[in-house]
């Protein structure tokens, strides 16, 4: 198939064409490429993965919910410091089967870390946990509000 064609003309030769075919064969660097991104060497553990998070606002408090299934309750690091909600988790498991003539043993690791700057209005010292079904649940109160209205009355 002719890509792209530009005349060249040579003094004392016929005009001449330069024709550039476009090749379906792959190279050896896409081959290469192919057979290291397949999944016999990918890794779960090098894979990066953040646990989906809910945020939402009422008048007392931040309600953070975070899915993280497979956890348990002491898996979790909750921490509040210089205004920075930092939410850590940290799951580890083992399994082991033995049968007649051998033994397998595979070992997991997960973790993740997510941060949160607070407004001002919170109440970090009654920050409240619990880890429920597959998924944390983080409350941050709120201070409440001052009444910037100031009403005068007249005499």
């Amino acid at each position: 198939m002719n890509v792209g064609c530009k005349k060249l003309n040579l003094k004392n030769q016929s005009t001449m064409y330069p024709v550039r075919f476009k090749t379906t064969l792959p190279t050896i660097s896409k081959m290469m490429e192919d057979i290291f991104d397949s999944d016999l060497f990918r890794f779960p553990i090098s894979e990066v993965s953040l646990p989906p998070v809910n945020i939402s606002r009422s008048d007392e408090a931040y309600d953070i919910e975070m899915a993280v299934p497979g956890f348990h309750k002491d898996d979790f690091k909750v921490a509040v410091e210089d205004g920075v909600l930092k939410i850590t988790g940290e799951h580890r498991a083992s399994e082991e089967k033995k049968e007649k003539n051998y033994t397998r043993r595979e070992f997991s690791f997960s973790s993740f870390e997510r941060s949160f700057r607070l407004p001002e209005e919170c109440h970090v010292e009654s920050v409240d946990a619990r880890y429920e079904n597959g998924v944390l649940h983080v409350r941050v109160p709120v201070k409440p509000a001052l009444k910037k209205v100031h009403e005068i009355s007249v005499k």
